[in-house]
């Protein structure tokens, strides 16, 4: 496997970071909005541990993963933003009517 050079690893980690930042508190909304009344705080502390819940294991495959590929272990976790986007698209079509 061809080495990056350390800007291209530092600019997809800044970039990624600043994704996930933004992200959270979006989807805590989403989801506040979305609920019940009644259950937002239910609605949103199973969210929080759900998401606690995949992180564990994500983090483990990811260090298991980094001696044999290095940077590219970041396209492991691929899957689950790209399966976000495409469980949140019914919320598009609302909010643009």
């Amino acid at each position: 496997m061809t080495e990056l050079p350390p800007w291209v690893a530092l600019l997809t980690l800044t970039l990624w970071g600043i994704s996930v930042i933004a992200d959270s508190p979006q989807f805590s909304a989403l989801a506040a909005q979305e609920a019940p009344a009644d259950k937002v705080g239910s609605a949103l502390a199973v969210m929080n541990s759900v998401g606690f819940a995949l992180t564990i294991p994500v983090i483990g495959l990811v260090s298991w993963s980094w001696p044999f590929l290095n940077e590219w272990v970041a396209w492991l976790l691929l899957p689950g933003p790209v399966l976000g986007l495409w469980a949140m698209r019914k919320f598009d079509k609302i909010s643009s009517n």
